[in-house]
């Protein structure tokens, strides 16, 4: 019988009798979960808590002051004068003084506030810009 000799050895063979030791066994672990971590937040889309409660209060307010600019365009509309407002209001050149005039009116202040938000003001006024005669 002729000895083998491992070079000549075929692929499927040496994995077979290949036996992983603890240390390469843990290390493979350690290997592999680490990559798993930085697939998964660098790629994968895992955020931590924190970061996922940032989000959720940034949606949030996005979404209240985008209710909050369609209640005020809303009660700009309700204005017996509408026609005449939204000629003045175009009238205005500048976003400020436009932002001016929708606060002034109070279209942006919600029930239960006493002042209008900025965010909504700026909101509104940009939809009420948008907004063509009736």
């Amino acid at each position: 019988m002729a000895p083998q000799n491992s070079a000549r050895d075929s692929l499927s063979r040496r994995w077979e009798n290949y036996q992983l030791s603890k240390t390469m066994a843990m290390w493979a672990c350690i290997f592999a979960a680490g990559t798993t971590i930085v697939i998964g937040f660098g790629w994968g889309g895992w955020v931590t808590a924190g970061t996922a409660r940032k989000m959720a209060m940034a949606a949030g307010d996005v979404a209240r002051t985008e209710l909050a600019s369609t209640i005020c365009v809303e009660r700009f509309k309700a204005e017996p004068n509408r026609d005449g407002r939204l000629n003045e209001f175009n009238a205005l050149a500048e976003p400020n003084k436009k932002q001016k005039f929708v606060e002034t009116n109070g279209w942006a202040t919600m029930p239960g506030e006493k002042y209008p938000d900025r965010m909504v003001t700026e909101s509104c006024a940009a939809a009420l810009s948008a907004l063509v005669y009736f």
